[in-house]
């Protein structure tokens, strides 16, 4: 894609979920993500990394600096301009989240989760639990996907890029299907047109 996101675009998420939170009176965000297929968004929209393995915890304080944890064996794809600095390595991330928790005076506050329902872990979620049993956690999927629902320029931008690649990989698929062809040389000539755009997975 041509359009990439940058750090006003940060920023900009940034100002409108710690809103909500307000709102909410969260003193802090927890998001949870997981490399699956449809689990690693909250991690790529507040962080702009892409999980490829493993899971991912960010802890997002309604003031200060938010941090990234991953466990100790993920893979991902690092941003060109880090939207994070404070990255850390972990076999139990949640561990992490916790002595962070604690550095910065949140054991006795109200902290949202998002990623409650069907991404943070069950051993994640004990664990923060069992270690800080002064805090109030609370489901914040919904308070989070509405933030994500409302679209900036760059994501509308973003769409319409994604939009005009699809396209020209159905048109490649067609131009390429005859009589003759194997299915694998069909498919890496729609790869090398997705690759070339910038597309990670072509599946």
């Amino acid at each position: 894609m041509v359009e990439q996101a940058d750090l006003a675009e940060r920023d900009l998420r940034f100002k409108r979920i710690r809103e909500a939170m307000a709102c909410q009176a969260m003193d802090a965000l927890v998001l949870a993500g997981h490399a699956s297929h449809f689990n690693r968004g909250y991690i790529r929209y507040f962080s702009d990394w892409h999980i490829w393995a493993g899971d991912a915890l960010i802890l997002l304080p309604l003031e200060g600096e938010p941090m990234l944890v991953q466990t100790a064996y993920a893979g991902a794809d690092r941003p060109t301009e880090p939207w994070i600095t404070d990255i850390r390595k972990s076999v139990y991330p949640q561990e992490m989240i916790v002595a962070a928790m604690k550095e910065k005076g949140l054991t006795k506050s109200k902290v949202g989760i998002a990623g409650f329902k069907r991404v943070m872990t069950v051993g994640a979620y004990l664990t923060l639990k069992t270690a800080l049993p002064r805090v109030e956690f609370v489901d914040a999927d919904i308070m989070t996907d509405r933030v994500r629902m409302v679209k900036s320029r760059l994501e509308i931008q973003q769409y319409r890029e994604l939009w005009d690649l699809s396209r020209a990989a159905v048109l490649c698929f067609v131009e390429e299907l005859e009589p003759g062809k194997t299915q694998r040389e069909v498919a890496a000539a729609v790869a090398a047109v997705l690759r070339a755009g910038g597309c990670f997975d072509d599946m």
